[in-house]
């Protein structure tokens, strides 16, 4: 099984602030990195700096409390696979699905139950294709 090598370590840079964050969620930094051991051995290392939401659970009554905030850690890495490297230009994973499954993987080796890491996957799965820039894949 995956796991994190390191703690996540955040602090808050924007609150409710639309123009920098998602239907009002808080943007957070991070101030350490965050590092995750994939079942397959790779590692991968959420450098300082890197700014996420978490999870972006919609606020819809009920949905954001069975869902929201179960699964920070993997939420940050799966933010990060999403991102394109400025000095690269490409995602630092090959594709999206291959994301989408370190975040169920990552939640599971979070904590997160079976059913809710199951969940977030088919989230993403439906819901994360306007996030993932094609045209921008790793080496």
């Amino acid at each position: 099984m995956g796991k994190f090598l390191s703690p996540l370590t955040v602090r808050q840079t924007a609150q409710m602030d639309s123009d920098k964050t998602a239907e009002g969620r808080g943007l957070w930094e991070l101030v350490t990195p965050l590092e995750y051991q994939a079942d397959d051995g790779t590692v991968y290392s959420v450098p300082i700096g890197f700014k996420t939401d978490f999870a972006s659970v919609p606020r819809i009554p009920g949905v954001f409390d069975m869902f929201g905030d179960r699964a920070n850690l993997a939420a940050t890495l799966h933010d990060y696979l999403y991102s394109v490297d400025p000095t690269t230009g490409k995602h630092p994973i090959p594709d999206r699905e291959a994301a989408d499954k370190l975040l169920k993987e990552a939640s599971l080796a979070q904590g997160v139950s079976f059913e809710i890491a199951e969940m977030l996957y088919l989230g993403v799965r439906l819901g994360g294709s306007s996030h993932w820039d094609p045209e921008k894949k790793a080496a």
